[in-house]
């Protein structure tokens, strides 16, 4: 009998064609003239956050939230060029036809991790535009709005006894993000935590 120990190799935590595929992907998104000018807004909200200068209280200032958002946009890049490597490393290993109605993993986990975050991203958004009119503590709830209405008192403040001055410069972009794919983002979302599907099937 062998007492000696075998040494087994560990596969890699991250499949390398899963690794390639992620970094192209990642590569295209961060090379657009788009990310790069949010990145640079980020620098900016940073210095103005958490700078030397910087006068803000971390509770109450819509900078913070804004670097929310940022931290938000960058796990929903990740999440989703994760979802598309895995997607692309399933399609190689299983033959088409071969497991009908399968679900993989990690397809499945950072796609739901996705669109969580995509709809957390709107209410953060709502909430910076909200601290930049309405400073609140986050850690009373009662305080805290959700995008819908932050929406409602931004169009019509005198309903709920608020002086505001050039909100419509903030809330033309916030009633962007309101239509039929954000409509699509709370139902998968509201299925997800509540039921057991959406199931995201290969």
């Amino acid at each position: 009998m062998n007492t000696k120990t075998e040494k087994r190799a560990v596969p890699p935590l991250v499949p390398p064609l899963v690794e390639q595929n992620f970094w192209q992907d990642w590569k295209k998104i961060t090379s657009r003239q788009e990310w790069i000018s949010f990145s640079k807004a980020f620098e900016n909200l940073y210095e103005a956050a958490v700078g030397k200068a910087s006068p803000f209280d971390p509770k109450f200032n819509a900078v913070h939230w804004a670097l929310d958002v940022y931290n938000l946009c960058i796990q929903i890049t990740f999440s989703y060029c994760l979802m598309n490597s895995y997607a692309e490393f399933y399609k190689k290993q299983v033959s088409v036809g071969s497991q009908l109605e399968h679900v993989d993993f990690h397809v499945s986990y950072f796609a739901d991790n996705c669109i969580t975050r995509i709809d957390s991203c709107r209410d953060k958004l709502a909430l910076m535009v909200w601290a930049f009119y309405c400073p609140f503590n986050p850690e009373k709830k009662n305080e805290i709005l959700d995008y819908q209405r932050i929406v409602e008192r931004l169009r019509c403040p005198i309903k709920f006894g608020l002086k505001l001055k050039n909100q419509n410069d903030f809330l033309k972009y916030l009633e962007i993000l309101h239509g039929t794919d954000f409509q699509r983002v709370e139902t998968y979302r509201h299925r997800k935590i509540h039921r057991r599907e959406p199931r995201i099937e290969i």
